[in-house]
């Protein structure tokens, strides 16, 4: 009678690690889950901010591409138009901070650069994105 005792105590021992283990496997997938959903909306948002970064640039040079100076800048939008500010990088949520540099590829051709950079719960995290805008009023004005 004793033996079944200790059988008792040690299937009830196993029982409670196996229960335990099966608790913290759930708990971590739901955990990494979480992390893995919010990186990836934080990413997505980042990206949309740099592409933001990019088609404002494209306003102002439609606008005038002469407002296309070299150097780093932010980017905002007053009076329903965007323009770029001394103060770099623009800050977003908070979070997302936007960094817009222009620099000169050619004559009548600049080289956009808008990077995000924010941090996320596995560290540092940055999208960023190239284009080259050129002088479009000009070589259509000399046709």
């Amino acid at each position: 009678m004793n033996k079944n005792k200790g059988q008792s105590l040690i299937e009830i021992l196993l029982a409670i690690t196996i229960f335990i283990t099966g608790v913290a496997a759930v708990s971590s997938l739901f955990l990494s889950s979480h992390i893995s959903s919010s990186q990836s909306a934080e990413r997505a948002q980042a990206i949309f901010l740099a592409k933001e970064g990019i088609e404002a640039v494209r306003a102002i040079r439609d606008f005038n591409f002469e407002n296309l100076t070299n150097g780093a800048y932010g980017i905002e939008l007053v009076g329903g138009k965007w323009q770029t500010t001394g103060d770099w990088p623009d800050t977003t949520e908070d979070k997302f901070e936007r960094t817009i540099e222009i620099g000169d590829v050619q004559e009548g051709v600049k080289i956009i650069t808008s990077t995000v950079e924010w941090q996320s719960i596995s560290g540092a995290r940055s999208v960023s994105f190239n284009e080259h805008l050129t002088d479009w009023r000009s070589e259509s004005e000399e046709e």
